[in-house]
């Protein structure tokens, strides 16, 4: 690991990495007939998932899932008719391969990830690629649950549940993409 990563590790206070520190890699993908690359911090030491499937050989390969949505869901861009950007929401976000690469290409990403290694590998991969100001990182785990938690009165029949551990909100406020 050089010195650069380990400053920056140090500087966002990335506890976890600094015990278990990440590997990073160039992911390349070329959806959409344009090659686009951004460095990604993987964890090591995990057996399936990301970052073991970019740093076995042959590497990360989705593009077959990112094109179609890519397409359908965005229509090939980030922005709307009115220029502002619009927004995806990365649940359960791992390593946050899939917020990098929406980000990249204009894209807002609100990304949850519970786990505070991969949180931490998602947050240093935002700032290695200067996307921290289209990254919002919720370190949180995202459910379906039919009530919030510590309820002692009945809800809605189904609510979004934000939260970690006994920690929950019924809404999620985001603000507006500019």
């Amino acid at each position: 690991m050089s010195v650069n990563l380990l400053i920056l590790i140090q500087q966002l206070n990335l506890t976890h990495l600094m015990q278990s520190p990440p590997v990073v890699r160039h992911v390349c993908d070329s959806t959409g007939g344009e090659q686009r690359c951004f460095l990604a911090a993987l964890v090591p030491n995990q057996r399936s998932g990301p970052s073991a499937q970019v740093l076995q050989p042959g590497g990360w390969s989705d593009s077959h899932l990112l094109l179609p949505l890519m397409q359908h869901v965005l229509g090939n861009s980030c922005r709307l008719q009115d220029g502002r950007r619009k927004l995806v929401i990365d649940v359960g976000a791992n390593v946050g391969l899939y917020s990098l690469y929406f980000a990249l290409r204009g894209c807002i990403v609100h990304a949850f990830e519970p786990v505070p290694v991969n949180a931490e590998a998602l947050m240093l991969s935002s700032h290695l690629n200067k996307l921290q100001d289209r990254i919002v990182l919720h370190h949180v785990a995202v459910t379906m649950a039919r009530t919030p938690a510590n309820a002692t009165e009945p809800r809605a029949k189904l609510r979004l549940r934000v939260g970690t551990h006994d920690t929950a909100v019924s809404r999620l406020h985001l603000s507006p993409c500019r």
